[in-house]
């Protein structure tokens, strides 16, 4: 059997006996769940872990199963927190994709989120309940069948990728239907903690992956995806993998030729500027103003920098004073990783109310 994250020839990790082969693990009259044993295997290069597919071929579309997902609307919060940090990570709020949504819980909570919320589940039950409930659900495959349009901002799969023999058609598809920068979600359960753990219960015939943190991150890669974060969901033995679509690499002397003449329009039309910042980024920045004379100030919250000079600026450093704040028409900021809290000084400690400019990745943004 090969591997199905990088296709290398697996060996036999245990076979693991009575395994669930049902749905559901709850009935309305007394029952003994049907079992098989499940042979499991391990990938030696990107350790990943899997079994063969034994269910019928129509299992999910009469699904009913709802197993532990109220954990992740209880308590626990974790949806909530999950889609808000996708939220952080988007550049866009437009539209989300749930890759197999099931009842449509999380779906709805991503509606706090995005303007426009999106989900796709194979089965009829689940679907028919998300749509009792408001819900935007296709009852379907999530494939390149579906005429659902692209440019998503983001896409989340939770609880699906560990269920697919055959994920990289999904991730493909992802991929087309995201806008360059978007990001997704997938979460999956940590299948290096249940073997580390010996959790006999995790392992099931529905769940032909159990993804380690290298096989996701393999899995991620190989379909083109740049890997933003993966965390480790100790609660829950899961693990999530945040994703993004890469944008087109402009390269770097174009994006600082596009900041420089960025920031000439915005200073020709000033003449009393301050810059704050005299750290490590300011011999950078300093070199994209081509005229200084109508840079008059030069401040930095650190004392000790005080009278020294940074390159390219003929200014001694200064303490920040109001004086200097209040005759300033244009204020630029060279301690990008500080943008933010400089500017909530400014506006709030200074009561500063002319223009701001600060530089965030490869943009210069302007606050008026």
């Amino acid at each position: 059997m090969g591997c199905r994250v990088c296709g290398e020839e697996l060996v036999l990790f245990e076979i693991v006996d009575d395994c669930r082969y049902e749905h559901n693990f709850l009935n309305t009259i007394a029952f003994k769940t049907i079992t098989k044993n499940i042979e499991c295997y391990q990938c030696p290069v990107c350790t990943h872990l899997q079994t063969e597919y034994i269910l019928p071929d129509d299992y999910y579309n009469k699904y009913t199963g709802f197993g532990g997902a109220s954990q992740y609307y209880g308590s626990l919060n974790l949806t909530d927190n999950k889609i808000a940090k996708i939220k952080k990570y988007s550049s866009s709020n437009e539209r989300i994709m749930d890759i197999g949504c099931g009842t449509g819980k999380a779906l709805k909570a991503a509606e706090k989120y995005f303007k426009s919320c999106l989900g796709v589940d194979p089965s009829k039950l689940h679907s028919d309940m998300a749509k009792r409930d408001g819900l935007n659900v296709i009852n379907a495959y999530f494939d390149k069948s579906l005429n659902i349009g692209k440019d998503y901002s983001a896409f989340m799969s939770s609880q699906v990728f560990e269920h697919l023999c055959d994920f990289y058609s999904i991730l493909d598809y992802a991929y087309e239907i995201l806008e360059p920068g978007g990001v997704g979600l997938i979460n999956v359960p940590n299948g290096q903690s249940i073997v580390e753990k010996s959790l006999y219960h995790q392992v099931i015939c529905e769940h032909v992956n159990y993804f380690t943190p290298f096989s996701l991150a393999t899995m991620v890669k190989k379909s083109k995806f740049d890997i933003i974060e993966i965390e480790n969901v100790t609660d829950t033995t899961e693990l999530d993998i945040y994703v993004r679509k890469p944008k087109k690499h402009t390269g770097f002397n174009s994006a600082k030729e596009h900041q420089r003449k960025k920031l000439q329009q915005i200073i020709y039309n000033h003449k009393n500027i301050t810059i704050w910042g005299a750290g490590a980024k300011s011999e950078v920045y300093s070199k994209l103003i081509d005229k200084t004379n109508t840079i008059k100030h030069l401040v930095d919250s650190s004392d000790d920098k005080v009278g020294l000079y940074i390159s390219g600026i003929d200014l001694q450093i200064e303490k920040v004073q109001q004086s200097i704040i209040n005759e300033s028409d244009l204020i630029i900021i060279f301690a990008s990783a500080y943008n933010k809290e400089i500017t909530d000084t400014l506006r709030i400690n200074y009561g500063y109310t002319n223009t701001i400019v600060c530089f965030e990745g490869e943009e210069v943004l302007v606050q008026l």
